[in-house]
């Protein structure tokens, strides 16, 4: 990989990363946008899903 394609990448992970909190209110919105509840997941599961991903959602489908 070229060193200015590693650089974009790491520059869009960098601005691209959401807060804990943030993770949050983007499950529930995507949950809900599905039609389910936002209730689906606890809090605790929401920032191992943050701790997990590093709060860099995924790319647009």
């Amino acid at each position: 990989m070229s060193n200015r394609r590693e650089r974009h990448e790491q520059w869009a992970v960098f601005w691209c990363s959401l807060t804990k909190t943030e993770t949050a209110t983007y499950i529930d919105f995507q949950v809900k946008r599905a039609g389910g509840s936002e209730k689906l997941f606890e809090a605790a599961a929401k920032e191992l899903i943050h701790d997990f991903s590093g709060g860099v959602p995924p790319p647009d489908q």
